[in-house]
């Protein structure tokens, strides 16, 4: 079944103190992005996308790989991940689409977020249920491609945030193995990977 998995308290502390904790918060030097599709945003909310350090990366990639709460133990693709840190002020609704990737993680990183704060993520299950995650801090939302191949997750997307939404990204986008077609595909297409 292609499905996500939810695990709480993800993160230990000296994690959330040392790295997470930086990038939680709105920063000066974060600037409107359009990183989204206009068809993405069903309000015109701001959004900033902001990219951990090289150091921060490697510092959980380490983690994710070897702690036993990470569904990502001991799966290798992870060393090609790319992390960032998504940053919305209120009002912002991610529609539903998939991501074309080997694996992907998104993890609430909000330590003020309270159930009235909004921004849930849900996805669609194979029976047509909306399964909804609750915004809560250090919760994680792991999937992985079950052939360690390119391919798509469940159709998912977010519920309208009342605060500032700050959420941890990580995508796997190609293991290394990437099929012919794909060489074809223009690279911004590859990089974005989605569909609606």
């Amino acid at each position: 079944m292609n499905k996500f998995t939810v695990t709480e308290n993800l993160f230990t502390q000296d994690i959330l103190d040392n790295v997470i904790s930086k990038y939680s918060k709105w920063n000066s030097t974060d600037k409107p992005s359009d990183y989204w599709p206009e068809g993405a945003k069903n309000k015109d909310a701001e959004v900033s996308v902001e990219p951990l350090t090289d150091q921060d990366q490697i510092q959980l990639k380490e983690y994710l790989y070897t702690e036993d709460i990470s569904l990502f133990k001991g799966f290798k693709p992870i060393k090609n991940a790319t992390f960032m840190v998504f940053k919305a002020k209120p009002g912002y609704i991610l529609s539903a689409h998939e991501d074309q990737c080997v694996a992907s993680l998104t993890v609430f990183i909000d330590p003020q977020a309270t159930d009235k704060s909004g921004g849930e993520f849900y996805w669609i299950d194979d029976s047509g249920n909306k399964n909804i995650v609750n915004n809560h801090y250090n919760t994680g939302i792991f999937w992985k491609s079950s052939n360690f191949e390119t391919s798509f997750n469940p159709k998912h997307g977010t519920l309208v945030n009342n605060t500032d939404r700050f959420v941890m990204q990580m995508f796997v986008k190609d293991n290394f193995k990437v099929a012919e077609k794909y060489k074809k595909i223009a690279e911004d297409e590859l990089l974005l990977g989605r569909r609606w």
